[in-house]
């Protein structure tokens, strides 16, 4: 052996074939005096041991995964001059240029010092896995460490990372070997262990080669994978270490990510049961109360927290096609809307800007999603773009958690009108293309005023309990606002948005704002007299005056017309709900309803008794809650208060007779002009397709495209032909 060790210390000098010869021999060497010893072979020989990924949970439910031959390891490795040779060795096989693994060295590898030998290349913990397994203790409440640095100048390091790098590649199986995946299969446990350790704060080693070996066990090995990290004991301490305070570092999020959303094509019936235990495990680790701990507090500093908010947001996305991934959300909806809208508010005065925006963005994105009662995963959603049908949307199951969600959010909303009415936080001017802006509205207010409105907009007929929150001075405050923030068309698209919903929801507001805060005059007057230079709010003034005051009268020429219909007798197509003002809950009328109904029943009476329950209880509902508003109306409210004539109102307004000339003049020019995309010289039918492909191919090409284009034509004929 010290012979053979000489030799490989100049590897590099000898041709690769003697080092193959060479590295055989001391294989051989090693067998021999192991088989002397007694050893027992734990291993079969051979590609049939990958036959089947059949690794049973009891196999995995011992606490160590180095217990079996770490009794014996002087017997295989010799001492410590014998683990210097062991070393030498691995680290010339790992400095070729293309290694790879075969037969008789997958033989040596799979006894178990030198797996974690080998592998030590790769977690590089301190001292051996026998010491460091019992040394895995991490005080989660600290503060979480910042990201790693990518680089290190240090020789010693850059070396290691070197080996780590080329022991990384060897695995990944760049060649789809099969000795390859039998070490893969057969040390799965070790190897977990090892790239899993490269999270702990002891390790050195690298972290994104850490979490490639992980993303290599679960294509590879899903079932024995997820086995190893759900039973034993150290490689759980790991993983939780892992999942909990390294999130953000080497691109771990995604392998979570991967491995909680994973949808096994094979033996589903074996990796499901695995998968449903690991579930259980996070929600008994309570992650996702950590998870939201960390993206709200600002200990953390901004960059961990945005990546942990930004990890949630995903695992949102992600999880909400993902049946067994509901138990982590599961009685979480308000720890979700309490911890983000704490950020956003920020009472302690604690956070920064960025932190507190990016708790807002990630509770709007998250309302999103859960406010659909269907969605897509957005693995599949890329079928469509490939050109194969893409399956049918999944149910969400998230979306259980909307109702309580927003009912959650609505309890915030006083907090949220203080946040934008508040003139103590006044930030610097900026400069933009369009001029300097003076006084800025600030993100912090706008994700209030978007959560705002979207907390209106989802409720939707119960839209009126949710305006009858804001008080006057809010309302009056925006239209403030409006002024001051005359360029912002964030800020005017949602000042826009609550003036529609009060009108048709709760009318008081608008007519307060019209009637005690002169909201016509003061629009009119900054219409003419502020010219030059046009702002957005001028824009807005036009198209919100005369929606408001043809949105009664729209329902009129609508009810006229019907009549007219009725009266003629032409069955037409009701006009698109998308096109009116308000939302129509039912646009089916009941007696079309009835006559679908009795034909359903009629057509198939083996499912009637279930579905006639159903369609009770959801039409028990829908009468309980909207009472008799199941028809287009432009005003909802029943309420003495919100009975105000828009139109009398108007008709009655000397600055709206002077006035409404020029918004006609406008908006008839607006509906006039015919909107269309320009053509940019992009090809419209197939004819132009053909002139550029052609002009793209060249002339030299004509003759081949005729060719292809004659053989492609006789090749449909003759299959028709042969069909």
């Amino acid at each position: 052996l010290r012979t053979i060790r000489h030799f490989l210390l100049s590897a590099k000098e000898i041709k690769y074939k003697d080092y193959v010869k060479l590295l055989k021999q001391k294989q051989k060497l090693q067998i021999q005096e192991a088989l002397k010893r007694k050893k027992r072979s734990k291993y079969r020989y051979g590609s049939s041991y990958m036959d089947d990924d059949s690794d049973d949970d009891e196999s995995s439910d011992s606490d160590s995964d180095s217990e079996s031959d770490n009794d014996d390891e002087n017997d295989i490795i010799g001492g410590q001059s014998s683990e210097n040779d062991a070393r030498d060795l691995i680290e010339s096989f790992l400095d070729l240029k293309d290694p790879q693994i075969n037969w008789k060295m997958i033989e040596f590898l799979s006894k178990d010092n030198m797996t974690h030998l080998l592998m030590s290349y790769i977690s590089r913990m301190p001292q051996g896995p026998k010491i460091w397994q019992e040394n895995l203790d991490v005080n989660f409440d600290d503060v979480i460490p910042g990201t790693l640095p990518l680089y290190s100048a240090e020789s010693d390091e850059i070396r290691a990372t070197q080996l780590s790098y080329s022991l990384m590649r060897i695995l990944s199986n760049e060649h789809a070997a099969e000795t390859v995946k039998s070490f893969l299969l057969r040390k799965c446990q070790e190897i977990c262990l090892h790239a899993l350790a490269v999270f702990h704060p002891l390790s050195k080693g690298n972290v994104y080669h850490g979490r490639v070996v992980l993303e290599i066990l679960l294509n590879h090995w899903p079932k024995s994978f997820m086995a190893a990290l759900a039973n034993q004991r150290h490689i759980q301490s790991l993983l939780k270490c892992a999942l909990f305070r390294n999130l953000h570092q080497g691109n771990l999020n995604s392998f979570f990510l991967d491995l909680i959303c994973f949808r096994p094509n094979q033996k589903i019936g074996q990796i499901q049961p695995v998968k449903k235990k690991l579930m259980k495990m996070f929600v008994d680790w309570k992650f996702m109360e950590y998870l939201l701990s960390a993206s709200c507090d600002p200990k953390h500093g901004d960059d961990v927290a945005t990546k942990y908010a930004t990890f949630f947001i995903d695992m949102v996305a992600r999880c909400a096609s993902i049946q067994e991934a509901g138990e982590l959300f599961k009685g979480h909806e308000f720890l979700i809307i309490d911890s983000f809208m704490n950020g956003l508010l920020d009472k302690e005065k604690s956070r920064t800007i960025w932190h507190r925006i990016s708790c807002g963005q990630t509770l709007v994105q998250f309302l999103d999603i859960s406010s659909r009662p269907t969605i897509m995963d957005p693995a599949s959603a890329m079928a469509g773009m490939l050109g194969v049908v893409a399956p049918d949307p999944n149910p969400n199951i998230l979306h259980p958690m909307f109702e309580d969600s927003l009912k959650r959010l609505h309890t915030f909303i006083p907090n949220m009108c203080d946040t934008i009415c508040d003139k103590n936080n006044n930030l610097s001017p900026i400069k933009l293309a369009s001029g300097l802006v003076s006084h800025p509205f600030g993100q912090v207010k706008l994700n209030c005023l978007e959560l705002l409105t979207v907390s209106a907009d989802f409720a939707q007929f119960k839209c009126g309990h949710v305006l009858g929150l804001l008080k006057l001075n809010f309302w009056e405050e925006l239209l403030n606002m409006a002024f001051i923030h005359n360029q912002n068309n964030m800020y005017l698209c949602h000042f826009r948005r609550l003036i529609h919903l009060s009108m048709i929801f709760r009318r008081r507001f608008l007519k307060h704002l019209f009637v005690n805060c002169q909201m016509l005059e003061r629009f009119v007057d900054f219409y003419e007299n502020k010219p030059h230079p046009r702002t957005t709010l001028h824009g807005y003034i036009l198209q919100m005056l005369w929606d408001i005051y043809n949105h009664d009268q729209r329902e009129d020429d609508d009810d006229s017309s019907d009549q007219d219909e009725d009266k003629d007798g032409d069955e037409e197509e009701e006009d698109d709900p998308a096109n009116r003002d308000s939302v129509v809950i039912n646009s089916t009328p009941r007696a079309l309803v009835d006559e679908d109904e009795d034909e359903d029943e009629e057509d198939g009476e083996d499912n009637t008794d279930n579905d006639n329950e159903e369609q009770k209880a959801m039409e028990e509902d829908s009468d309980d809650e909207f009472n008799d508003d199941v028809v287009l109306k432009p005003n909802f409210s029943k309420e003495p208060e919100d009975q105000w004539d828009i139109v009398s109102f108007f008709n009655g307004s000397d600055v709206w007779k002077q006035f409404i000339a020029t918004v006609s003049l406008q908006m008839e020019a607006q509906n006039a002009t015919e909107t269309q995309v320009p053509n940019m010289n992009v090809a419209n039918n197939q004819q132009q397709l053909d002139q550029l492909l052609q002009n793209l191919l060249g002339p030299a090409n004509d003759d081949a495209s005729d060719s292809d284009s004659d053989s492609t034509s006789s090749d449909e004929d003759g299959d028709e032909e042969v069909r």
